[in-house]
């Protein structure tokens, strides 16, 4: 009755292992407040008003800074840089200002890498076809789910970057973060768990087969030697029958051959069939009446 599962499982065909998601859970629930912190901290340097106002230029004014060290003419103009213009310069480039600076390049980097890590973990995942259709089903619901979590969290990762775009052009002001997180994470658990259950199944497929196929070969077997069986015993029956029907034909020939003989006379068997006709009905009106010639 199961051969029809087993022959299934011989056809079935083999599917790839995959490999285990390295990263499962991502969340920047812990970045959050340090970008918030960020936000809100300020440069305690004397701040030159002209670069605060253009936070380009004090962009542009800080990557020369070191190459003047030394240096009194403008490697740009070539005019005259004042020993107060160095001071100035050193004073609004101090080391709180780097150190925000190096505090808001840094969760840069964090939020990115997460990111980063996100998507091309979630672009790796495998179309529903790849698993066994035991797992199919489950994994196609939630790899839906995870896909629209994904998009949120991006979303979420977008806002606090561009926040700390917007701090870098305002580092001697405070500022507060605006708006709200859509999703501040996700994981891979469940998409991890039905992976595991498909390598199990992947990896003992062959052996199922393999022992499918034994019990498919078995079962074939039995049913050639099951008809092999009924076939003798229609072989036996009919050889049987056909002596039967031999026996009666010789004996038939037998009798024609004793009714044919030239002194045969027919009328004592037709006087003996009367009589047990007349004992059999009860009356006499039925007879035989031999006719020679007929």
């Amino acid at each position: 009755d199961n051969i029809e599962e087993d022959l299934a499982i011989v056809q079935e065909q083999p599917l790839p292992t995959h490999q285990l998601p390295g990263v499962t859970n991502f969340s920047i629930a812990l970045l959050q407040p340090r970008v918030e912190e960020a936000l809100r901290s300020v440069a305690k340097s004397v701040a030159l008003a002209d670069l605060v106002e253009h936070p380009d230029w004090q962009a542009w004014v800080e990557s020369g800074v070191d190459l003047h060290e030394g240096h009194r003419a403008c490697i740009y103009c070539g005019g005259n840089i004042s020993e107060d213009r160095q001071k100035s310069l050193v004073a609004h480039f101090d080391e709180s200002l780097r150190n925000l600076q190096a505090t808001i390049s840094a969760l840069r980097s964090e939020l990115t890498g997460v990111r980063e890590t996100c998507a091309r973990s979630v672009s790796n995942l495998p179309k529903e076809t790849e698993l066994f259709q035991s797992v199919r089903k489950e994994y196609a619901t939630e790899l839906t789910t995870i896909k629209t979590r994904s998009k949120d969290f991006y979303a979420t990762v977008d806002w606090l970057l561009a926040a700390l775009e917007s701090k870098e052009k305002s580092l001697f002001e405070s500022r507060e973060l605006e708006g709200h997180a859509t999703a501040d994470g996700f994981d891979l658990e469940k998409i991890t768990i039905l992976f595991k259950r498909h390598n199990e199944l992947s990896t003992n497929l062959e052996k199922e087969r393999q022992d499918a196929a034994v019990r498919v070969e078995q079962t074939r077997v039995e049913e050639v030697r099951s008809e092999y069986e009924r076939l003798n015993k229609e072989i036996d029956e009919s050889t049987r029958q056909k002596s039967r029907v031999e026996r009666q034909r010789r004996a038939s020939k037998e009798e024609l051959d004793r009714l044919s003989q030239d002194n045969f006379d027919p009328h004592p068997l037709a006087e003996r069939s009367n009589s047990d006709l007349t004992q059999l009905l009860g009356r006499d009106d039925l007879r035989f009446v031999v006719e020679i010639g007929r």
